[in-house]
């Protein structure tokens, strides 16, 4: 058999790998890849691209078990409260856009919260058509470059990343580094049910892989009154920046390396019977709530007749009247069939200072942005 055949034949097992066999329901065409290129010029040549691929055939239940092995608050939730609430704590800083970005209508809100200053950044843009096994390579090249970017600056806070790649055909592709989170919020029309589809996983520093990486490195995970901390300062192992974490002989600690989950939400899309949302969002939102909180939050503010629009500002309201002190970025996208163009958005959380959330979001949207006259960008300078 030769080399290329060979290549030729992995190349169409890894193309038609379904994941998960268990909840082909809920999970029917889930990738969870770990690519191991460094630059999408190496995986140009059909005989390079192969090796640099390492397809795990992991469950995507890890990410479920995950977020359901979270605590889940029973909360009445009360609207009016919560709308009473959001005007009465209203920042001078609160942002509300909405904007038309290859045929789909992203909402975002901001609020600084109980936060001296905003550190968020947010990023929607049209970008080119990419193939979906080629998005992925893609979104992991891209976070290369801006840690390179970083790294010229020399900065000295740091910034998670969650971007999500929307392609046109229903595919989401998800890069994820820190704790900022993309979650897939799939409504029945007809009985008001909501459904949540976990697109990330939130990295702790107690994680076992992080933590033998870390300590690998020469570095520790230490409890800090309840929350483990990289050296016990970080308590996420991955981010933009902090650079200054470090292990005894200089190694750096804090991985910029994104885990990528790609999920088909395109029968869902297509079904008239139901709606798909896509909410990216700092960690803000959820510091005090889960997602399944979220879901009774959106069921009872749509059965209330409330307009699609204003779901990101109700979420970011019912995060600060659940105790959330954090600053909170929501971004709300819904998908349908009237999308014309592959789009991406992006939350960058900074932590320590804006320096590196903006250089972040704004070498993200340089590497993705197609259309100058047609994308997002927070223009906070706090």
């Amino acid at each position: 058999m030769s080399k290329e055949y060979n290549h030729r034949r992995l190349l169409f097992r890894y193309r038609n790998l379904k994941v998960n066999k268990t909840h082909p329901d809920l999970f029917k065409k889930v990738n969870r890849i770990t690519l191991r290129s460094k630059s999408i010029d190496q995986i140009i040549g059909l005989k390079k691209r192969l090796p640099l691929y390492k397809q795990l055939e992991e469950n995507i239940l890890e990410a479920r078990a995950q977020a359901l092995s979270e605590p889940v608050r029973q909360i009445q939730y009360d609207m009016g409260a919560i709308q009473q609430y959001g005007r009465q704590q209203k920042q001078q800083h609160d942002t509300f856009k909405s904007y038309n970005v290859g045929g789909l209508a992203p909402v975002v809100f901001e609020t600084q919260g109980k936060r001296p200053s905003q550190e968020d950044r947010y990023i929607i843009s049209e970008t080119n058509r990419r193939s979906s096994n080629i998005v992925p390579v893609f979104l992991k090249d891209s976070f290369e470059k801006i840690h390179n970017k970083l790294l010229q600056e020399n900065v000295k806070d740091g910034s998670t990343a969650n971007v999500a790649y929307i392609s046109k055909n229903g595919i989401v592709t998800v890069a994820n580094c820190g704790d900022s989170r993309s979650v897939a919020f799939i409504r029945d029309k007809v009985t008001g049910q909501i459904e949540t589809i976990r697109l990330s996983k939130d990295h702790k520093a107690n994680d076992p892989k992080e933590q033998s990486r870390i300590e690998a490195a020469g570095g520790t995970v230490e409890n800090v009154h309840g929350l483990y901390r990289v050296n016990g300062l970080l308590a996420i192992p991955r981010s933009f920046g902090d650079f200054d974490v470090r292990g005894k002989k200089g190694a750096e600690l804090i991985s910029h390396e994104p885990d990528i989950t790609q999920v088909d939400l395109g029968r869902y899309i297509k079904d008239p019977g139901k709606q798909v949302f896509i909410v990216n969002s700092c960690d803000g939102l959820y510091e005090k709530l889960h997602e399944q909180n979220l879901a009774k939050v959106a069921q009872q503010y749509f059965s209330q007749g409330g307009p699609q629009e204003g779901l990101a500002k109700v979420f970011a309201r019912a995060a600060l009247h659940s105790g959330s002190g954090d600053n909170i970025t929501v971004n709300v996208t819904k998908l349908d069939n009237n999308q014309r163009k592959d789009i991406i958005i992006g939350t960058f959380d900074g932590h320590g200072g804006s320096h590196t959330s903006r250089l972040a979001a704004e070498k993200m949207l340089e590497i993705t942005r197609s259309y100058k006259h047609q994308m997002g960008f927070s223009h906070n300078r706090r």
